[in-house]
C-alpha cells in the first residue's frame, strides 16, 4: 500500500488524526503507521453551500486546530449530499427517517475531505467523491434501522459498513472507504507525491 520511502517519511514525526471517529481510526490503521487520534474540538456548524467546500473547510479546521511543530496532522470530514442538499448527521428520528426516505432508490454523493499538515504548513487538501445507490427502502426497514440508534452519528443517517448498509446499498461507484469516512487510497497517493 505505502512504499518504503513513504513509510519512512510518515514515521519521522508524530502522526495525529484529528478525529474521534472509530471508523476513521480503523481506516487510517490500514496503512500500518503508528498514530494517535484526538477529537478536534471545533464548531462544525459553518455556512457553506457546497458540500465539497464545506468538507474541505472542516477538514482544514480540524487539522489546523491540533497541528504543531514537529508533527504531522490529518483532518478529515465526511458529508453526504443529494440534489444539492447537504445531509449531515440527523439530530432526531424524524430527520433520520426523512433523509433515508429521500435516499431510497436514489443515487447520492459522499465526499470525505482530507487535510494533511506538516508542522504548521498545509501540504495537501483533497476531496474524493463517491457515488452511492440505495435500493428502494420500505418504511419498516427505515424504522427498524432508526431503532438501532446507528443513524445518529453518521452523515446521511447511514453507515455503509453496518448491516443496514450492506443489505440496502445496491451499487458504489468510487472508493468504498471514502463512504466510511476516509479514502486510504487517495491519502496514500498524496503521501507518495510528497516523497
Amino acid at each position: 500500500m505505502l512504499s518504503a520511502n513513504a513509510k519512512q517519511f510518515l514515521i519521522k514525526k508524530k502522526l495525529t488524526l484529528a478525529s474521534g471517529s472509530p471508523r476513521r481510526k480503523v481506516l487510517l490503521g490500514k496503512i500500518g503507521i503508528p498514530f494517535e487520534a484526538i477529537a478536534s474540538d471545533i464548531d462544525e456548524d459553518i455556512a457553506e453551500r457546497s458540500a465539497i467546500e464545506k468538507a474541505k473547510k472542516l477538514a482544514r479546521l480540524k487539522a489546523g486546530h491540533l497541528t504543531q511543530e514537529d508533527k504531522f496532522t490529518i483532518g478529515s470530514d465526511t458529508l453526504v449530499f443529494f440534489e444539492d442538499q447537504i445531509l449531515e448527521k440527523p439530530k432526531n428520528e424524524y430527520a433520520a427517517a426523512s433523509m433515508l426516505e429521500s435516499l431510497s432508490g436514489q443515487w447520492h454523493m459522499v465526499v470525505s475531505a482530507i487535510a494533511f499538515y506538516e508542522d504548521l504548513s498545509l501540504k495537501f487538501l483533497i476531496s474524493p467523491v463517491t457515488r452511492v445507490l440505495f435500493k428502494k427502502l420500505s418504511l419498516d426497514t427505515i424504522r427498524s434501522y432508526i431503532a438501532t440508534g446507528s443513524p445518529f452519528d453518521k452523515a446521511g443517517g447511514y453507515g455503509i459498513q453496518d448491516d443496514f448498509g450492506k443489505s440496502n446499498i445496491e451499487k458504489v461507484e468510487g472508493d468504498y472507504d471514502n463512504v466510511m469516512g476516509f479514502s486510504v487510497t487517495a491519502f496514500t497517493q498524496e503521501i507518495e507525491k510528497l516523497v
